[in-house]
């Protein structure tokens, strides 16, 4: 079962992420594709199910968590120091991320690292962000999330 857009967007990588059926017509023909839809939704559960026991067999410290973090938010060189402190403290949410308690026993493999981005990706608000901020928040909920691609790249 689904829990969160982000294990969707995990399972959905490289699929189609949208099917309409209309509801006229034959509506046993229409209900035999649901139900080859759904079987397709399956196959992509058991692929997600494979690729998170792949990622929870390899074994990050926290220098390569460090790393994995760093990259996906990358303070630039000449940055004005309030925009560097909102990146530092947008890191410091990922490890936080790290830290709850159903990710005890996956803290230091890149399954839970994946878990934690995907947690800060949907749920980390930063305080009084603008309306271009919002928007992208917005679309990367909606279109699967572009760090959370990154950071599979990354631990993988």
């Amino acid at each position: 079962r689904v829990v969160c857009m982000n294990t969707l967007n995990l399972a959905l990588h490289d699929a189609v992420r949208s099917v309409r059926i209309r509801h006229i017509g034959d509506v046993g023909k229409k209900v035999e594709k649901a139900r080859e839809i759904l079987g397709i939704s399956s196959e992509y559960m058991t692929v997600l199910n494979k690729k998170a026991e792949q990622l929870a067999t390899i074994k990050m410290n926290d220098t390569e968590i460090q790393r994995v973090v760093e990259s996906l938010l990358p303070i630039k060189e000449g940055a004005k120091a309030e925009v560097s402190d909102e990146i530092v403290k947008e890191r410091l949410a990922i490890w936080d991320a790290l830290k709850v308690d159903n990710l005890a026993n996956h803290r230091n493999d890149a399954w839970g690292v994946i878990n934690a981005v995907a947690d800060f990706a949907d749920h980390y608000s930063q305080k009084d962000p603008t309306e271009k901020q919002k928007e992208a928040k917005f679309e990367s909920v909606v279109s699967g999330a572009k760090l959370l691609d990154k950071a599979l790249q990354l631990v993988a």
